[in-house]
């Protein structure tokens, strides 16, 4: 009496081989193809699933040769496999863009602000957005990560109208996807166009004086870092000559160019008397005009004096290459 393999043996005995199969070159290389093709992450369990049922489609045919008597159901097994092989493949895909697709401000809440409304900006750790009497120059700074001395161009409500902002991000967001979200949020609500280009602008060198350097170094380096910002003043501990002159350009509202030639680390303390409209005014930290500027301290020397008597350092005026980031169009949005 002949007998015959019964068909839930073979599946059991072909599964069992599946370990020594995946093991051999050519499916090294197959596993890598098949990852890249259907973005299936290697440490996922579908993509082990995957593996399996692969494995198990390619070399069915030649089971079935050997199950005669079951041909029919080794065919109906063969398309049910296909069938799901190619179930699992879109699942897989589906869920895998859902994970990797990068974050967007998908609900947001964009209204003109009444005058009464004082200026806040806070971003929250997952992304959320919230803003109240600011300005789109504001928000495109922190969008493309410039001055506000570096914005070109652009209508002047760009600069001067003032909106409330919400947002809520897709999904929980770092701080190096916000600038990205930031942006495409202007594009989709105020239709912003911009493009980046090299200008010839006014700047600043920074120097040693004549009298040389006065520049405190950091001795010990332990010490943490530290910065205090206020008007007319700005104190580091632990900061480069070039950290200084990027905080510096801020003040004054043109590049400052670190030429001293000075390295290391060093304390930096600076006072002085900010003159009306010295940084243009709040507009250049992206706030609307009229917002009045904070009190400073009367009769003291101006910024030039203060940097070369405090600090043995000189400001040179000059002019050279700036990147800047030109203002396009921009409409403004329907408010919701």
């Amino acid at each position: 009496m002949k007998s015959f393999i019964t068909f839930p043996a073979v599946i059991g005995r072909h599964m069992r081989l599946i370990p020594a199969l995946q093991n051999q070159p050519a499916h090294r290389s197959l596993r890598s193809r098949l990852g890249a093709a259907y973005s299936v992450r290697s440490d996922s369990p579908s993509y082990s699933l995957l593996l399996r049922i692969y494995h198990f489609h390619v070399a069915h045919p030649a089971l079935t040769r050997r199950m005669r008597p079951f041909r029919g159901a080794g065919k109906m097994l063969h398309m049910r496999v296909t069938y799901l092989l190619g179930a699992l493949l879109l699942m897989n895909s589906a869920a895998f863009s859902q994970r990797t697709a990068p974050p967007r401000y998908d609900v947001s809440s964009i209204k003109p602000s009444p005058d009464s409304d004082p200026y806040t900006f806070h971003i929250e750790r997952d992304g959320t957005l919230y803003a109240t009497g600011i300005t789109i120059r504001r928000l495109m700074m922190t969008g493309y990560n410039v001055q506000g001395f570096r914005l070109i161009g652009g209508p002047g409500w760009v600069a001067a109208r003032r909106w409330d902002v919400q947002a809520k991000p897709s999904r929980p967001a770092s701080g190096n996807e916000i600038p990205d979200m930031l942006r495409a949020l202007l594009e989709d609500r105020f239709q912003l166009k911009v493009h980046s280009e090299t200008r010839n602008r006014p700047l600043y060198d920074l120097t040693v004086a004549p009298g040389g350097s006065k520049l405190r170094r950091v001795e010990d380096s332990n010490v943490k870092q530290d910065i205090r910002i206020g008007n007319g003043s700005i104190r580091f501990t632990r900061a480069t000559v070039a950290t200084f002159a990027s905080q510096l350009s801020y003040a004054l509202a043109r590049p400052v160019i670190d030429k001293t030639g000075i390295s290391g680390e060093f304390n930096f303390a600076l006072e002085w008397t900010p003159t009306p409209g010295e940084n243009d005014g709040p507009t250049t930290s992206g706030l609307p005009p009229g917002t009045p500027e904070p009190a400073s301290t009367p009769d003291g020397p101006s910024i030039f004096t203060a940097i070369e008597e405090q600090l043995g350092l000189r400001l040179k005026s000059g002019r050279g290459p700036v990147a800047v980031v030109v203002i396009d169009s921009a409409q403004m949005p329907a408010a919701n």
